[in-house]
C-alpha cells in the first residue's frame, strides 16, 4: 500500500458475510485471496495479480494420498467458497462418495477440526493452507493435485465513484512487471511459475 500512498487497517470478518460488510461501508475493498473467477461482474476489480490453487489437505494418518482416497472421507470447507461448490456440485469426477462435507465460517474452525480429528481432510487456498500445514508437516499432507486454479483481485463494491481501484490495478501491474509479486510469493513458500500463471 505504500505505493498507493494509503496505510491499510486490516479487519478480520466472517466471509459468509462478506458482502454486506462491503455495502456497508464497513470495510472499503476484499483482499484476501478472493477469486475473481466467475466473479467478475459482482465487483469492481483491480487485478488479476497472481493465480491462486485451491487444493487438499489430510491428515497423514487417514491413508489419504489422491482425490481418490477421498472417498467415504469427511471433509471441510470455508462457507461461499469455491471448493464448498465443487466438491457440493459434485462437478469434480476425481472426488466422489465423500461421506461429509461440514461448511465452516472460519478457517480457524475448519483447522481446529482437523487438528482434533473431526474431520479428515479440508480443501482451501494453497496459501492459507501451506501456512497450516507449515505448522504440524508430519501430521498434515498436501495432495499434489489442484482442485482448482483462479485468479486473484481485490474486490470493491460495485458503483463506486473514485478512481483507487483503477491506480491500484496499475500498481498491481508495475508490481507484476518488476518482479515484486513473484518476490513475495516466493518468501511464502509459493511456486512462483504457478502463483504468476506461468503453469
Amino acid at each position: 500500500m505504500r505505493r498507493l500512498g494509503i496505510t491499510p487497517v486490516f479487519k478480520q470478518i466472517t466471509w459468509d458475510r462478506k458482502d454486506s460488510f462491503l455495502d456497508s461501508n464497513e470495510i472499503d475493498c476484499l483482499w484476501g485471496s478472493f477469486t475473481m473467477s466467475g466473479r467478475t461482474d459482482d465487483y469492481r476489480w483491480a487485478g488479476p495479480y497472481m493465480y491462486s490453487r485451491q487444493v487438499v489437505v489430510a491428515r497423514k494418518d487417514r491413508g489419504i494420498n489422491s482425490f481418490a482416497d477421498l472417498k467415504g472421507k469427511r471433509i471441510a470447507v470455508q462457507s461461499t467458497s469455491k471448493p464448498e461448490h465443487i466438491i457440493l456440485s459434485g462437478e469434480d469426477d476425481r472426488i466422489q462418495g465423500v461421506s461429509a462435507v461440514y461448511s465452516m465460517s472460519t478457517m480457524s474452525e475448519l483447522y481446529a477440526s482437523l487438528r482434533k480429528g473431526y474431520i479428515d481432510a479440508a480443501a482451501g487456498h494453497e496459501v492459507a493452507i501451506k501456512r497450516f500445514v507449515d505448522t504440524n508437516p508430519q501430521q498434515f499432507i498436501i495432495l499434489d493435485e489442484t482442485l482448482y486454479k483462479s485468479e486473484l483481485g481485490v474486490a470493491f463494491k460495485k458503483g463506486r465513484c473514485d478512481d483507487i481501484p483503477d491506480i491500484l490495478n496499475d500498481i498491481l501491474k508495475q508490481m507484476i512487471d518488476d518482479g515484486t509479486i513473484k518476490k513475495i510469493a516466493e518468501s511464502y513458500g509459493i511456486n512462483a511459475d504457478i502463483s504468476m500463471g506461468d503453469n
